[in-house]
């Protein structure tokens, strides 16, 4: 007789507890900073609220004048975007972050234009919208090994009639090296075609999409888009024909940087564009390269749902043919009002404010961790690290500020709940959200936070270093 349903998923439930790996939802009372009188409630460590703007009260009473001045009725949409739930509100939105993002006076008359929106109700359905239906068949994908889960679901999901798999190629995180390398290989194979065929053409040839991200959740790292752009540049002058930004596309996944990086928080792309026209006075190449960007509400915006900022062409194409876009019932107009209130507050002084108590924590963060692991003891080292320093793209040679900072440990579990009981919300991540051997926990900053609460986390870190070394001393005996 075989087992019920509720057998079978109770099995591989229970081997999933076995492994460590079994999540269920979690809730905990939160407070900012140790200065807010809820002493039971824990302090934040782990919400995306980078810019702790969903306890700003001016974004709550600028919300509340838009929704009393909208005559749009506000619960629900009544439909599809194809149908019946384009609003003037989002309409209007579009149009506001397509000028808002807009990096268009950077071009040059040759370069395509991305100023062009178009929201989604997640990130992860604009990712799956966008990578499994652009990319076609004879395109090839180059991405980042840890890029986010949805850029996976949408190349499986383009896998039966688009990019097939020998055509997607994962180069090392952050690895500008091994990317050129898979490119130069690409290349190749295509100039052996070429040469092997009396009828291939060039114009035969697929799209190059390169896929990253801005800021990586796990690793709170940035990436080297300067360094892969120079690289693409050198490429380019070699192979102008076969690598040009007519046919290689970056795409540019800004979940964690949206409303905290460049100017007014248009992103970190915007920053690193305006920075490399600072510097040459001219075009930015940058601009050029990066021809898709995402940009996400449900993290520095304190809101939900995304925007696509690409060409009006793929723009298009998506309204055409990406399922979850066309079959999802359009984002409240609520919703919508919502984010145009977020936006309000980002532009807005206090936007700048936040921005600048941000970065200020980042900074004393990577200093107090420095700390730590000068302090410990030589044979506690392995109880907590940070990962090896990446190629910065400010050309740092230290830590670049950032709002997440993951802690290595072999006792992540053990260490998030010490922390907890010292009253600080940090979660711990394990495979297969990271691989075997890098399970950490996962510090995430907000504006809100103060410098004092944060040494005292970290001296909470070396005390649980200090207290479980001991242990495993005496285990030893």
């Amino acid at each position: 007789m075989s087992a019920s349903l509720e057998d079978r998923l109770h099995a591989m439930l229970e081997t999933r507890k076995g492994k460590g790996t079994f999540r269920s939802l979690k809730r905990h009372r939160i407070r900012e900073n140790s200065d807010q009188p809820d002493t039971a409630a824990k302090i934040d460590f782990s919400s995306n609220d980078y810019l702790s703007i969903t306890r700003s009260a001016q974004l709550k009473q600028i919300f509340l004048d838009r929704l009393a001045e909208s005559t749009t009725p506000l619960f629900g949409s009544t439909g599809s975007r194809l149908l019946d739930g384009t609003t003037p509100h989002h309409s209007a939105l579009e149009d506001r972050l397509s000028a808002f993002f807009s990096y268009r006076s950077t071009l040059s008359n040759s370069a395509p234009s991305n100023d062009s929106a178009l929201l989604f109700n997640s990130g992860f359905d604009a990712n799956v919208s966008f990578f499994s239906t652009v990319p076609q068949r004879r395109d090839y994908i180059i991405y980042d090994e840890l890029v986010h889960a949805s850029v996976w679901d949408g190349m499986r999901a383009n896998e039966r009639r688009g990019v097939p798999v020998s055509r997607r190629r994962a180069f090392r995180h952050g690895n500008v090296h091994h990317l050129t390398e898979i490119l130069q290989d690409v290349i190749a194979k295509e100039q052996q075609a070429l040469q092997s065929s009396s009828t291939a053409r060039k114009d035969d040839l697929g799209m190059i999409f390169i896929a990253i991200e801005s800021l990586y959740s796990m690793d709170g790292d940035l990436a080297p888009l300067p360094q892969i752009v120079r690289a693409l540049e050198a490429l380019r002058a070699r192979y102008p024909t076969l690598i040009n930004p007519a046919r290689v596309c970056v795409i540019v996944d800004e979940a964690h940087t949206t409303g905290i990086y460049g100017a007014q928080g248009r992103g970190f792309v915007h920053e690193m564009v305006q920075r490399e026209r600072e510097r040459s006075g001219g075009d930015s190449k940058i601009a050029e390269w990066v021809q898709v960007r995402l940009m996400t509400f449900g993290k520095g915006m304190g809101s939900q749902g995304a925007v696509l900022l690409a060409s009006p062409t793929i723009r298009s194409f998506l309204i055409n043919y990406a399922r979850p876009f066309i079959f999802s019932t359009a984002m409240s107009v609520a919703n919508v009002i919502a984010i145009e209130s977020a936006f309000d507050t980002v532009e807005s002084d206090e936007g700048e404010e936040l921005r600048r108590a941000l970065f200020k924590l980042a900074d004393a963060l990577n200093a107090h961790v420095s700390r730590l692991i000068a302090h410990l003891a030589p044979g506690a080292r392995h109880l907590v690290s940070t990962l090896a320093l990446s190629e910065s793209p400010y050309d740092r040679q230290s830590r670049d500020p950032t709002p997440i900072a993951p802690l290595l440990t072999p006792f992540p579990h053990e260490l998030a709940l010490y922390l907890q009981s010292c009253g600080f919300l940090v979660r711990p991540v394990v495979h297969p959200t990271v691989p075997k051997g890098e399970e950490r926990i996962r510090i995430c900053l907000h504006a809100g936070n103060t410098e004092r609460d944060v040494r005292q986390m970290i001296d909470c870190v070396g005390e649980w270093a200090s207290t479980k070394m001991k242990t495993l001393d005496r285990a030893k005996l």
